[in-house]
């Protein structure tokens, strides 16, 4: 749509690349990548792009506004714990039901002492009407 705008910042709520015991998760196609995080940044948004919608109500209303979406990829590579708070229920509901769409995904998950971990992600998007174009 050409009068919406959407951005999004990829956050991890725990950094596991400080210690060289510790592995980020890895998107799936990453896997031979020589910097895996900047792969799964990039492989995020593009799922985001490719699944991002601006519900038809908040068009409607003119509502507008920064939705903070929380998951877990855990220690099976499986997407879980999606919880998302928001200034309205449908961009709240947009934001949970785009990040449930990576649910096909396997991913490999985080490591620590070699061990698979659980990875809590914080991801602000923010949702703007906008009057030209949309941009990330």
């Amino acid at each position: 749509m050409k009068n919406l705008l959407f951005l999004f910042l990829l956050i991890p709520i725990c950094d596991l690349s400080q210690n060289s015991s510790e592995e980020v998760p890895i998107f799936p196609g990453c896997e031979n990548k020589r910097n895996k995080r900047k792969c799964f940044e990039k492989k995020l948004r593009q799922h985001i792009l490719t699944f991002f919608y601006y519900p038809k109500e908040a068009i409607v209303r003119k509502e507008e506004g920064k939705v903070y979406i929380q998951f877990v990829i855990n220690s099976d590579g499986v997407i879980s714990s999606i919880k998302a708070r928001a200034p309205y229920k449908s961009l709240k509901e947009a934001a949970i039901k785009i990040i449930s769409s990576l649910s096909s995904n396997k991913f490999i998950p985080g490591k620590v002492d070699g061990k698979n971990v659980d990875v809590p992600f914080t991801i602000p998007m923010t949702f703007r009407l906008a009057s030209q174009s949309c941009e990330l």
